[in-house]
């Protein structure tokens, strides 16, 4: 969980891609770098703006981000989504 300084489009086809800053010597960084180069953008909304000093202003070598964001802020995005749940 990271946030970036600089987001955006290079293309649309054949798939959407994008462009994004990652400072070196984060976990945003070495997770991305070691792991297959794909990535999960998200927006925020204003509601959600006081997780930036959570995710932006710490390091994730530091401290548990996902502990922080979903106890201490009690943000859940899958709270109301079940696997099970029919449309």
């Amino acid at each position: 969980m990271n946030i970036t300084t600089y987001a955006t489009p290079v293309s649309i086809e054949p798939k959407p891609r994008f462009m994004v800053a990652l400072y070196k010597n984060t976990k945003s960084y070495d997770n991305f770098i070691q792991g297959d180069g794909r990535a999960v953008l998200q927006i925020l909304t204003r509601e959600q703006q006081a997780l930036v000093a959570v995710l932006g202003k710490q390091s994730g070598f530091d401290v548990d981000k996902h502990a922080l964001v979903y106890h201490s802020h009690n943000f859940h995005p899958c709270a109301s989504y079940s696997p099970n749940q029919q449309s």
